[in-house]
């Protein structure tokens, strides 16, 4: 959704951008590409392209039409209707802000969460200065929660159980939910739903009536990102929503943090990090990002996505989520989501995600190609296709070559031959080669990239501040997938 005149604007250029290099796919021959894959961006241009058109018609249509009533289907939808209001009375976020005597960088919080971190006095208060009357029914649950059909309505949006006892319920609630007494499995089942209210912003009443669930489109990113459909597609979708919720969580206790300008030049990235630790350690990149004011949740969880980044209230947060060991292929990930952290730093809202096999047209987008130019070239010196060219050249061809070539090649550059190989997979992954295995190989900088990670977290992230439940789920976030979680 459309919250503001600057975003407005922004995604009207977005809108002719797509429309142009629609009519680019569209009219100009492409011989080598396949028709499959040729077809298979155009698709995903006009769905993009559409998806904007549809946000700026929306906010087009509340600015022109102004309608009497906005529907609130439900207590979830009511943030998004106060928004829509805002819009239609013709207010500004900073309109709104000044007749509640709030800074316009905390409605534009507000906003970009959809009131996720509001109390509900704060959301009758908005309402008020707005001057709008809500109405909404009350409708109780149509059957007592039991153990199975709770589990089972989590399922169908893809929360299996395994989900839900390693990183959503504690221990307390989970043993009652198991117990074998069908009165303690509907006491658990409703205390559950408390939990689960917080991180996916449903009602008792939404989870345990026959009604489908629905996740928060800003979770999700709104629609920018196309998830798979069928099992798979809902499973990542609610891990998505719920590492955005952790997102929230971090951004919304870090206000202590500066809130520096993120550099996107590699040259003055590289300096930053050599000024810190001439070896460019994890650990040493990882205070870097906390110390301009990005906080980095690292996870240990297999499959989904691999890496995201939010901007909530022009906070940025990264999560990143590598089941590698090595510790070069996470500095390498942090280095090109702090790309992605960098890019349009006008916008309040931002996000971006990784998915854990990207498909031909994101993996050569222009946003994934210019981050991993930009990590490429922080840990090659700036040389990064210089060297790749000299590793290709000297292979003449031949692909096998390439492993006694790279360390080499990195030796006379004076590089980590971990992070020229890195850099050397990827590009050979956009001709169609998979090298990794290869690059695996060459990997020297070995340890426990997740634990380093945690333990910077816990180093910098200030537990006092947020809510005991909300304290407790990322402690369950930053156990190791399948291990004991002391609740």
């Amino acid at each position: 959704m459309i919250k503001n005149e600057r975003q407005y604007r922004i995604t009207k250029a977005q809108t002719l951008n797509f429309a142009n290099a629609l009519n680019d796919f569209e009219l100009k021959p492409a011989d080598h590409l396949h028709p499959i894959l040729r077809k298979a961006q155009i698709d995903a241009v006009r769905s993009q392209y559409n998806d904007l058109q549809t946000e700026v018609r929306e906010y087009e249509s509340l600015l022109r039409e102004r309608p009497a009533v906005i529907e609130a289907q439900s207590l979830e939808e009511l943030p998004a209707a106060l928004i829509k209001a805002r819009i239609a009375l013709g207010l500004s976020q900073k309109d709104l802000a000044e007749k509640m005597g709030l800074k316009e960088q905390q409605v534009q919080r507000y906003e970009a969460t959809e009131y996720s971190s509001a109390s509900l006095t704060r959301v009758k208060e908005v309402a008020d200065a707005l001057g709008v009357s809500v109405s909404e029914r009350v409708s109780l649950p149509v059957e007592e929660p039991t153990r199975d059909a709770f589990i089972a309505r989590l399922d169908t949006v893809g929360i299996d159980s395994e989900f839900l006892q390693n990183r959503l319920l504690p221990t307390t609630i989970l043993s009652g939910l198991y117990s074998d007494d069908q009165e303690t499995q509907g006491h658990s089942a409703a205390r559950a739903s408390d939990v689960l209210a917080r991180v996916f912003r449903w009602s008792p009443n939404a989870l345990f009536s026959a009604q489908p669930l629905a996740f928060p489109q800003v979770a999700a990113a709104a629609a920018r990102f196309k998830l798979p459909g069928g099992a798979h597609g809902r499973r990542l979708n609610a891990y998505i929503v719920w590492a955005h919720y952790l997102g929230l969580v971090v951004a919304n206790a870090s206000g202590r943090l500066p809130m520096m300008h993120l550099t996107l030049d590699p040259v003055e990235m590289r300096a930053n990090l050599l000024a810190r630790d001439s070896s460019i350690s994890l650990s040493s990149v990882l205070h870097h990002f906390w110390d301009c004011g990005v906080p980095v949740i690292p996870l240990g969880d297999s499959g989904a996505f691999h890496g995201a980044c939010w901007r909530v209230g022009g906070r940025n947060v990264i999560v990143v989520k590598q089941k590698s060991r090595y510790l070069s292929r996470w500095i390498f990930d942090l280095l090109h989501e702090w790309h992605h952290a960098g890019q349009s730093p006008e916008e309040a809202t931002h996000a971006w995600i990784e998915e854990g096999e990207l498909t031909s047209s994101r993996r050569t987008s222009p946003e994934e190609l210019a981050a991993n130019n930009f990590a490429g070239n922080v840990v090659l010196n700036g040389l990064a296709e210089d060297l790749v060219q000299e590793c290709v050249k000297n292979a003449r061809g031949k692909i096998p070559l390439l492993k006694s070539i790279v360390p080499d090649v990195a030796g006379r550059a004076g590089v980590a031959v971990d992070y020229l190989a890195n850099y050397l997979a990827w590009r050979l992954s956009l001709q169609g080669l998979n090298w990794w295995g290869a690059a695996s190989n060459l990997q020297t900088q070995t340890g426990d990239p997740f634990m380093i990670a945690r333990k910077v977290f816990y180093e910098r992230f200030d537990f006092g501040s947020v809510d005991p439940v909300d304290a407790q789920l990322l402690n369950r976030a930053l156990a190791y997938e399948g291990s004991e979680i002391d609740d």
